[in-house]
């Protein structure tokens, strides 16, 4: 049976789109440069995931989580619009 501190380690932090003012965005010239390549949409995907990365506590395998209710949010869509 895993204990608590087990089941802390492995739970995944999740922000809400109101907490963006408080998070912190690096960004280093090689991802400046490929990132003015983007699509708009795909641009702005990309800063929200930016956005999610605890730079004090990277992720081991640098994989972010995006919820579907965040990014509809961040978009300002409902799940019902075709656009």
């Amino acid at each position: 049976m895993p204990s608590i501190a087990e089941k802390q380690e492995n739970q995944k932090q999740v922000l809400t789109v109101n907490e963006l003012s408080k998070r912190k965005v690096v960004e280093h010239n090689a991802l400046i440069q490929s990132v003015a390549k983007m699509q708009k949409t795909a641009l702005k995907m990309f800063e929200l995931a930016v956005s999610c990365i605890d730079t004090e506590n990277l992720p081991e395998n640098n994989t972010v989580f995006l919820s579907k209710t965040e990014l509809f949010k961040f978009f300002e869509v409902a799940s019902n619009s075709k656009h």
